[in-house]
């Protein structure tokens, strides 16, 4: 997948789950917390959704150093090389 593919499908469960950010712009650099106002329980819940539709599993202690689109991109990007290669 590329970068745009999986920010596609990020921008996807993001206004699935948050239906009020549905018309906001999302770009690589959005600040999921800051220009989203995505609160931690929110944020919590994002982080399930995307493990759920990537089928990987992100260790709690990195959560925290996620918080731009493109951190969670090539967080999602290291979880998937890491399964294929399992």
């Amino acid at each position: 997948m590329t970068d745009e593919e999986i920010l596609d499908k990020l921008r996807q469960i993001i206004q699935e789950n948050l239906p009020e950010l549905k018309h906001r712009e999302i770009t690589l650099d959005t600040k999921i917390t800051r220009d989203l106002g995505i609160d931690s329980m929110s944020f919590i819940l994002l982080i399930c959704r995307i493990e759920a539709a990537f089928g990987i599993e992100i260790p709690d202690g990195e959560w925290d150093h996620l918080s731009s689109c493109r951190e969670v991109i090539a967080k999602i990007r290291e979880m998937l090389a890491e399964k294929a290669q399992a």
